[in-house]
């Protein structure tokens, strides 16, 4: 339901944007626009797209306007999509850049999502700090200011475990958008809020109720996201009640409707181009500072007679090389996260490609599709994908097939093996299990290694620098170097 919301401060984001002088064809503001129409369609990867152009130009131009604003709206696609830490990442990012240039409006309109981004992640201490910044600012529009204060205290009693006040701050937010006429969208998010707390406290009645007024409205509004959402939460208020028929019902509908907003595949294209941006602007401020290094040693070497000179030329090339290393590290974390995305862009690729060639293998295109399907989701499985033994013929009998054609829709979609897929795979779950310390910092990498799968350290250690491109104790030691950014104070 947050996803809902995040439509909404988009569609905020996009009246106060509105203000600014538009500006020729083609601007960071005319690309911004266009993105917020897509938005308004609900086609959210061509809005993303739309997005990442305004940001690279806003960016070469200083439009730091337009440039904050866009940062807002791809925050709230990746929120929209149910990718809540790359939402929070980018929300904690336009704040801090709505700080430097002094603009309130877009301050206030980034601590409701973050205090919201905060909820979902269950950080109820930081979604405070964040909540008392926001009652401190204003978007300029009393009405949606007010909302905005009721519904975020409602989240915060309910990620606290305190239901009866999240109740009572959700129907203080229900009446409010019921007075002011607020759109469908407002009243339907707090509807379903209600709804879900009653099915926590298992009163099926009222929450039964509940959704099924929310449902009225969204169809009478014409807004398949808002029902899309609605029949999330019957099937699961019918899942619970053991109603599997209902259930089954309500999660068919919003499956499809899911299927209708979102285009999965183009989102991971608009997200590769995302990150290549970013990656390419990390590079560029490597480049500046490797420059700068060098510039500073040739001073050192100039002056390398006066002790002094010497002394605090060092000093600053230190304090430069600190900030390079700082640098490579956050290269290194966007590049992992591009690989996935080019995994799934090359994949397209190649399907494209070998189109034609798909004849000789005798299965349908439809076939093809659900075959990969159920492969992709066993190797989500870490208990299946973690095991020794786990196998090709093993996933065959998984997902009813046989090994050759499942080796050849891993080819084709891949461009690889089962062994390579396999490794990748296990691969990722060792990077996060060795860049978290809270959880895994008692593990050795030789019991890391043995936990996603592999019996042979060697075999292990070569796999990781296939795959990443350094060992595992050098990713190790460079991930747990790395902070969280500190909050911004305001």
């Amino acid at each position: 339901m947050r996803r809902l919301v995040l439509t909404i401060i988009i569609a905020l984001m996009a009246t106060w944007q509105a203000r600014a002088i538009v500006k020729e064809p083609g601007s960071p503001s005319q690309l911004k626009v266009k993105g917020d129409m897509m938005v308004q369609q609900g086609r959210y990867s061509e809005a993303l797209e739309y997005y990442t152009t305004a940001l690279e130009k806003a960016k070469l131009d200083n439009d730091t306007h337009t440039y904050t604003a866009c940062i807002g709206n791809i925050s709230n696609i990746y929120a929209v999509m149910g990718d809540p830490q790359r939402s929070l990442h980018y929300q904690k990012q336009g704040y801090e850049a709505a700080v430097a240039a002094g603009d309130t409006v877009m301050m206030e309109l980034f601590t409701i999502n973050i205090v919201g981004q905060y909820c979902m992640l269950g950080d109820v201490d930081k979604a405070k700090v964040f909540f008392k910044k926001q009652m401190q600012l204003s978007s300029g529009v009393p009405v949606h200011d007010r909302y905005y204060a009721l519904y975020n205290q409602g989240m915060i009693a309910n990620v606290s475990d305190q239901p009866d006040q999240a109740t009572y701050y959700y129907q203080a937010a229900l009446r409010h958008a019921q007075e002011h006429n607020m759109d469908a969208k407002y009243i339907v998010t707090q509807m379903n809020e209600l709804g879900t707390i009653y099915l926590q406290n298992k009163q099926f009645d009222k929450a039964i109720k509940q959704f099924q007024q929310a449902e009225q409205l969204a169809q009478q509004a014409g807004n398949l996201e808002l029902e899309g959402h609605v029949y999330n939460r019957l099937a699961r208020a019918y899942r619970m009640m053991g109603d599997s028929t209902l259930a089954d019902k309500y999660k068919a509908k919003s499956v499809s409707i899911g299927d209708t907003i979102y285009n999965r595949n183009r989102f991971s294209t608009a997200s590769g181009k995302l990150f290549e941006y970013e990656n390419a602007e990390n590079q560029r401020h490597i480049d500046r500072l490797v420059s700068r290094n060098h510039t500073q040693l040739l001073i050192i070497l100039a002056f390398a007679l006066f002790a002094i000179a010497v002394t605090w030329l060092y000093l600053a090339l230190r304090r430069k090389n600190r900030s390079l290393v700082d640098a490579q590290k956050m290269l290194v974390k966007k590049n992992q996260e591009l690989m996935a995305s080019e995994r799934l862009l090359q994949a397209r690729i190649d399907k494209g490609q070998h189109q034609d060639e798909r004849n000789d293998i005798g299965l349908s295109q439809d076939a093809i599709d659900q075959l990969l399907g159920k492969v992709n989701a066993v190797m989500e499985r870490l208990d299946v994908i973690s095991s020794p033994d786990f196998s090709l013929p093993q996933l065959a009998q998984m997902v009813d097939s046989n090994t050759k054609y499942v080796s050849w829709v891993i080819n084709d979609a891949y461009g690889k093996n089962f062994k390579a897929y396999l490794n990748e795979y296990r691969i990722r779950e060792a990077c996060r299990r060795l860049a978290d310390d809270e959880h895994y910092g008692n593990m050795t990498i030789q019991a890391i290694c043995e936990t996603v799968g592999y019996q042979s350290a060697s075999a292990f250690i070569n796999a990781f620098k296939k795959t990443v491109g350094m060992t595992p104790s050098t990713y190790q030691r460079l991930a747990r170097k790395q902070q969280p950014t500190p909050d911004v104070e305001g």
